[in-house]
């Protein structure tokens, strides 16, 4: 079975879908199989592939096909993208936290959905809503590896610790094993604010390394302009400018996940 990973902060604004995008565009150049699963209501994901159109498409509705478990008309969805493959959003997920919580296992449900395609792909990376609830549940069910974009900043520190108790609480009500395997430092700028947050993530005090002590820090994406530029057009950072400094940052965390056990 291909590896799982989720891609989750319940604070908003953080960079998941790029993150999402530009890993996966990492992991395909490394030539493995690659699939991200846009799981976010708002459907940022999809429209950063250039999917809009299946997002509002109603012939879709992928809420009800999630909930019958019916992996074969939303295979039919899933879209070839640069070297990445895509399992699109639909407006209908914002209905669906509400059905999940009334059926019986109902975080269990995305995860039943995507084991038949472990096998088709090296690797499955999930963007998660920015929310503490069942949706984000269920990602991280599905996964059990989690990567946390965060900014260097306080409020952001405070999501992945949200995440962290969240995580703890699965572990304890479920029995399952959910690990965070990498904490990434995202649109880094040059302030006083941003080195404080990375030195307290990366010292020897850090809450993060006591709890997770194999997770890495050390990479971090800078802020640049052109990541929000190819997003709105579309396309992966490697698509859209490949001389960005920030596609190296992407490489080394690729290298670093695909070495991991899954």
């Amino acid at each position: 079975m291909g590896c799982m990973l989720a891609i989750a902060n319940p604070k908003g604004g953080v960079g998941k879908t790029t993150t999402t995008i530009n890993v996966g565009a990492a992991l395909a150049e490394r030539g493995r199989k690659v699939l991200l699963v846009d799981f976010d209501p708002q459907g940022h994901l999809s429209v950063g592939c250039g999917l809009k159109e299946t997002y509002s498409n109603t012939r879709f509705e992928l809420a009800s096909l999630i909930l019958k478990g019916d992996i074969e008309q939303i295979r039919a969805y899933i879209a070839a993208v640069e070297k990445f493959w895509i399992m699109p959003a639909h407006m209908s997920l914002i209905r669906l936290e509400d059905e999940l919580v009334v059926q019986r296992a109902g975080e269990s449900r995305l995860s039943k959905l995507l084991a038949p395609l472990g096998d088709e792909f090296d690797f499955c990376l999930i963007d998660s809503p920015p929310t503490i609830s069942i949706l984000t549940d269920s990602v991280l069910l599905a996964a059990r590896r989690v990567v946390v974009p965060i900014q260097a900043e306080d409020t952001s520190i405070r999501g992945l610790h949200a995440l962290e108790d969240e995580i703890l609480e699965l572990k304890d009500i479920l029995d399952a094993d959910i690990q965070i395997t990498a904490v990434l430092p995202n649109m880094v700028m040059n302030n006083s604010v941003s080195e404080r947050v990375l030195t307290e993530l990366r010292g020897k005090t850090s809450q993060v390394l006591q709890r997770w002590p194999k997770v890495m820090t050390q990479v971090e994406i800078r802020k640049r302009i052109d990541l929000a530029k190819a997003w709105y057009a579309g396309k992966s950072i490697f698509n859209y400018n490949p001389r960005c400094d920030a596609i190296e940052s992407y490489r080394k965390l690729a290298r670093f996940l695909d070495r991991k056990p899954g």
